[in-house]
């Protein structure tokens, strides 16, 4: 029999909430020493970079890194005797943070940015633009801006403070997160970033009039105000829900969330060339799989290795001859190349014995649920395996989530961490009954 969960249950995420961000410099304790967060400019890094990146992990930390979904880097199990190595290694190839507060990078954007020919323009030139800005403004650490220009990857999984998003090659509009969304009306998107500088200095000081740490729990009058006195709301504001509003703050359903690109897969650019995309088992590789993807990039002339918010790696601007070794080094590197493989419907966390917080093994537990999963699109019905209350891997509701409680897991269908359980039970249990759940039923089906 399923135990319904205490009513104590559903906690404000604001009182775990650290309120700040690891960097190199500054590393955060966890359960396997300390954990370095590289914030890569653009979400980018070169065979160079990636080489000396997988031998400081190797060296220095305990050989694991995980890739986030802002498409940073976090090398684990650092320890304090080999930290001040660590910066020594990775200063010099400007990956440092040293002498930069947080937000050490306030923008994230598409792995395809100035390459995806459904692009509206180019997210890679706003966002070293939008960088600049940022840089000159005090803004709270966990502050975050995507750069939304259309084409295959939409960034509907992220919570940012402010949307950047293009509606037509030469506009765009600005979006500021809350409840609902407020946005201004398109207009020219150099008028748009001509304003911009102000508007952010003047939701520094309003952040920190108000103690609040993120724009979504700024009141609406104030956020609508700050639109005006930025002269973005002269053309008027719209409240309503945006095409790229995530499926929580719309009040739908996570089946009717907007389609994001496949996590693995081959893409064809719009300088007919192909952009290869491949995942590490729920976001982590070891050192050594970062050092072939790092050598496999130099072997084919490559001279970047992309980040994916999606917690991936995208090869880009391969010739169609070049695809098959390409793909059997990825392959043999352990990472993920196709889009039906059942672990990208799993999102997780680092779990035990890597985080102190975690009640399981996640990146077992989820490899041992996916192994009894059918194939299917990777967002499709999504699961998220949470290790504890906290939720990092995902805080916004899916299909599925399944919360470690000791020794049961809570069972939220079309839920989020935070919401209320439908019950508890073995995760063996939730093993047999998604396994058994015949076609063409949905996951609440199974409980």
């Amino acid at each position: 029999m399923s135990h319904l969960l205490p009513p104590h249950f559903a906690l404000s995420f604001d009182t775990m909430a650290r309120g700040w961000c690891p960097g190199l410099t500054r590393p955060m304790a966890s359960g396997d020493g300390l954990l370095a967060r590289i914030h890569p400019p653009l979400g980018t890094l070169t065979p160079q970079q990636a080489l000396v990146l997988s031998e400081a992990a190797h060296q220095e930390g305990n050989g694991l890194i995980d890739i986030t979904s802002h498409g940073n880097l976090q090398i684990r199990g650092v320890r304090a005797a080999t930290h001040a190595a660590l910066l020594a290694r990775l200063a010099p190839l400007g990956l440092d943070d040293a002498g930069l507060r947080a937000p050490y990078r306030a923008t994230v954007l598409s792995p395809l940015a100035g390459l995806d020919e459904a692009e509206l323009m180019n997210g890679r030139i706003l966002a070293e633009q939008v960088e600049t800005m940022a840089r000159a403004v005090l803004l709270p650490p966990k502050f975050l801006i995507t750069i939304e220009t259309g084409g295959l990857f939409a960034l509907d999984h992220l919570r940012p403070d402010l949307r950047l998003m293009a509606t037509a090659p030469d506009r765009a509009q600005l979006v500021l997160a809350g409840a609902p969304p407020l946005a201004c009306a398109p207009m020219k998107a150099e008028q748009l970033l001509s304003a911009l500088p102000h508007l952010l200095h003047m939701l520094s000081a309003l952040l920190e009039e108000t103690g609040a740490r993120r724009v979504r729990r700024l009141t609406g009058n104030a956020r609508r105000a700050v639109l005006v006195q930025a002269g973005l709301g002269t053309a008027g504001l719209e409240t309503a829900p945006l095409r790229h509003t995530p499926a929580s703050e719309r009040g739908e359903s996570p089946a009717a969330r907007p389609r994001r690109a496949p996590r693995a897969g081959i893409i064809v650019l719009k300088n007919g060339r192909c952009a290869l995309l491949a995942a590490p088992p729920f976001g982590q590789m070891s050192a050594r799989a970062l050092e072939g993807v790092a050598r496999l990039a130099e072997d084919l002339g490559l001279d970047e290795i992309r980040l994916s918010p999606l917690r991936g790696l995208v090869l880009a601007g391969l010739g169609v001859q070049q695809l098959p070794r390409a793909q059997a080094r990825l392959a043999a590197l352990g990472l993920i190349l196709r889009a039906d493989d059942s672990r990208l419907r799993i999102l997780t966390c680092a779990g035990a014995p890597a985080c102190a917080r975690a009640h399981c093994n996640s990146h077992a537990l989820a490899s041992q649920l996916a192994a009894h999963l059918p194939s299917g699109p990777s967002d499709d019905a999504e699961i998220h395996l949470s290790a504890c209350l906290k939720g990092c891997a995902r805080r916004e509701a899916l299909a599925l989530t399944l919360v470690a409680m000791g020794e049961d897991f809570a069972v939220i269908p079309d839920g989020g961490p935070l919401d209320a359980p439908l019950m508890r039970l073995p995760f063996a249990q939730i093993v047999h009954r998604l396994s058994t759940l015949p076609a063409g039923h949905t996951l609440r089906a199974a409980f």
